[in-house]
């Protein structure tokens, strides 16, 4: 990419320099083929933003549905198990004082103020040059699986098992969608 830029950019140079007048049209030309390369590098640094943070909130997601398992596992399986500072004997008071621990040391705040920001991000990513379609499909495919972890990291939902399944699923899928991005990456400018 970087050098067919280059040999667009020194061909318009080298057309302007050899004409007789210096028309508004090729400064124009000069002008748009200089912005497509700034643009092409902010959209490339913004491209591997968005993943950054879909990586982080993902982590982070994964990181409460696993303490939702584990609290849920444990009441099943136990008498009676200890979130916080209350005692759960059934698998339902068991996710709401969970749940409640989550929002008193603001992981479920920050989570969403993550997938606030993938959104706001990935929204602005809407209109991928033709060499980043692929990788924006594929960040796409990611922040929908990610989305939906989100929502059981905030919210479980189902049995534990259709719940573990689902995160198992979904937390595959942002691995596939990984590796793909990571392939489909154009190189920088």
């Amino acid at each position: 990419m970087f050098k067919r830029t280059f040999l667009l950019t020194a061909g318009v140079l080298l057309v302007t320099g050899c004409s007789s007048t210096n028309s508004s049209d090729d400064m124009d030309v000069k002008e748009e083929t200089q912005s497509s390369v700034e643009n092409s590098s902010d959209y490339h640094a913004k491209v591997e933003a968005l993943q950054e943070a879909m990586m982080e909130a993902g982590i982070k997601a994964e990181e409460m549905t696993d303490q939702y398992y584990s609290v849920w596992y444990d009441v099943i399986y136990e008498d009676e198990v200890q979130i916080g500072g209350n005692v759960a004997k059934d698998f339902d008071t068991a996710l709401y004082y969970q749940y409640i621990e989550f929002s008193d040391d603001g992981s479920i705040e920050e989570l969403e103020e993550l997938m606030a920001s993938v959104e706001t991000q990935i929204s602005d990513l809407k209109s991928p040059p033709a060499e980043y379609q692929q990788t924006y499909d594929t960040q796409l495919e990611m922040y929908l699986s990610l989305k939906a972890l989100s929502s059981l990291a905030i919210e479980p939902s189902g049995s534990l098992d259709s719940f573990t399944d689902d995160i198992s699923r979904l937390v595959d899928e942002m691995l596939d969608a990984n590796n793909k991005y990571t392939v489909q990456l154009p190189d920088s400018e």
